[in-house]
């Protein structure tokens, strides 16, 4: 009856290895994603695409328990400085971050304008550049240990930017100059939450 008994305890202790959960929780970030996190957006290499490889950004981020979240962005590209904000949701069960990106150089050109007879006005006309475009990133923990103890949460993602030169088509769309291809690498800086405000870089 022992025997039997023991054979029994052993094909029930196999089986339950078979059902059991690989690789730890399915959540190492225990489903907190609050925080504020900081970052950079490289450019990728592309060689169709010179603009990409000379183009980097910085931003902040906000994530708050509930509501969306919300911070600055700035952007060089092409001797242009690109500066506005990233709103954007953190899922805490997929660990992801996804938002939008929304920032504006503004500048003037002068323009000659015909006269009263025959003369030549020089007008200056005020112009907006923008770069518009979606952010997708994952949210994870890293493996190594940082220098000050404890795993550091990071972003990993990539963003795809639409620059506009302020110009605009027939049907009033704006004119699409160039797309940028960017990657996104950054940390949670703090549990806390700061919102950073929108920088505005001047003409």
């Amino acid at each position: 009856m022992k025997a039997v008994f023991g054979c029994l305890l052993c094909l029930l202790l196999s089986s339950a290895q078979c059902f059991a959960v690989k690789g730890g929780p399915q959540y190492p970030l225990g489903n907190n994603v609050v925080g504020t996190y900081a970052g950079v957006m490289q450019g990728a290499f592309d060689p169709t695409n010179p603009g990409s490889s000379n183009t980097i950004g910085i931003f902040s981020l906000g994530v708050p328990g509930s509501g969306v979240s919300g911070g600055a962005f700035v952007m060089f590209s092409r001797g242009r400085v690109f500066s506005g904000s990233i709103q954007g949701f953190a899922d805490p069960e997929k660990a992801t971050l996804k938002g939008i990106l929304s920032a504006s150089f503004e500048y003037s050109i002068a323009v000659a304008v015909p006269g009263q007879n025959g003369s030549i006005n020089i007008q200056n006309i005020e112009v907006t550049a923008t770069a518009n475009g979606p952010i997708n990133a994952d949210i994870a923990n890293s493996r190594r240990a940082s220098t000050f103890g404890g795993s550091v949460t990071r972003l990993r993602g990539e963003a795809t930017l639409s620059i506009s030169q302020g110009t605009l088509e027939d049907n009033l769309d704006p004119t699409i100059d160039r797309l940028l291809s960017l990657v996104v690498s950054g940390i949670k800086q703090t549990n806390s939450v700061t919102v950073a405000v929108p920088i505005t870089v001047g003409r």
